[in-house]
């Protein structure tokens, strides 16, 4: 049964949360040390009970958009339709629940504008790569090409010595 934001899950009652919390916090000190901090030391014990930020605006953006490209990369060159389904419906998803409002409110409004093309690989990276760059041009930054090459290049392929996930 899932679990509402205010109700207890039982396992904070049952003392599971903190044994929970102990062990998360001994495995992120030993995979996040401290710099100049000694292995067990007492500065790596004060640090391993203080959870890192939530992600920012910008670097929820850089996480989305290489998410959303990567998959979009590895996407089916000849899709079948069930496949453009789940993908039609996973970005729509994703531009829903995507945490930062403004974000959210832009990309749907995009959507709208310009529905997902999931018809091939080349199709979807395209669409993607046009997406982020009107957010980039919105933000002043710099535009991507959009071109087979370069996408392939940037989030399937990479430059000498990447190796694909495939």
């Amino acid at each position: 049964m899932p679990v509402d934001d205010d109700e207890d899950c039982g396992a904070c009652s049952s003392g599971q949360a903190e044994k929970s919390k102990d062990a998360f916090n001994a495995l992120f000190a030993k995979m996040m040390p401290v710099p100049g901090a000694a292995a067990g030391g007492a500065a790596s014990k004060a640090t391993a009970a203080v959870l890192p930020c939530p992600e920012n605006r910008e670097s929820l953006g850089r996480a989305g958009w290489s998410l959303l490209h990567t998959v979009a990369a590895y996407y089916p060159q000849k899709p079948t339709l069930v496949q453009q389904a789940g993908m039609s419906v996973f970005v729509r998803l994703f531009g829903q629940f995507y945490p930062c409002h403004e974000c959210r409110d832009d990309f749907l409004v995009q959507l709208r504008a310009s529905p997902v093309r999931v018809g091939s690989r080349y199709e979807l990276a395209v669409w993607m790569c046009e997406r982020h760059n009107g957010v980039n041009l919105r933000l002043g930054k710099p535009c991507f090409p959009c071109d087979a090459a370069a996408l392939r290049e940037r989030w399937r392929a990479g430059a000498a010595g990447c190796r694909e996930l495939d």
